[in-house]
């Protein structure tokens, strides 16, 4: 990660993840859980939810599902990822949307979205950013062996996103 992010209390197995933000954020909750739900539901075995911010109140205002606490532009990455019981799982799962984050719709307002082999991260994964409301949303979703990852990264630039993407993807074997 970029110096001066910090990894946020709630990150974890998503079900203790879960637990943790459904006291603070009903509709956090409900995102998460819907996406974990359907990963389930094709097979999922195991997930995963890190946060990362540039401080404690990002963090505490992230699980909360109240907007940035920052004058200045935070920095915050959410990672999510999900083991399937096999990669065909893994595969036939695949899906560029998570967590309410749409590659085509990011296309129709602006954004640029790179797909499949281009990004990187193999024939399965979507790469894109866009400029909403003043912060830079960069992201990338991508099936690897038996796992589906998305990293979604805010106040980042290209290159430190990429970074991120590279590293993660690297972790899985």
């Amino acid at each position: 990660m970029p110096s001066g992010l910090q990894s946020c209390s709630e990150s974890g197995e998503i079900n203790s993840y879960l637990d943790k933000v459904k006291a603070r954020s009903q509709s956090t909750y409900a995102q998460v859980n819907d996406q974990w739900q359907k990963e389930k539901s094709a097979g999922a075995t195991a997930g995963w939810v890190q946060v990362f911010a540039d401080s404690a109140d990002e963090c505490t205002a992230l699980s909360s599902g109240r907007s940035p606490q920052s004058t200045n532009p935070p920095k915050i990455v959410l990672n999510y990822v999900v083991q399937f019981k096999d990669e065909s799982s893994a595969a036939k799962d695949y899906s560029s949307e998570v967590l309410g984050l749409n590659p085509a719709d990011i296309q129709r307002q602006g954004g640029k979205v790179v797909k499949g082999s281009a990004t990187g991260l193999g024939d399965n994964s979507a790469t894109g950013s866009i400029s909403l409301f003043g912060l830079q949303l960069e992201f990338a979703v991508w099936q690897k062996k038996t796992f589906f990852v998305a990293v979604i990264a805010v106040g980042l630039s290209d290159a430190e996103a990429k970074k991120i993407y590279t590293n993660v993807n690297g972790r899985i074997s």
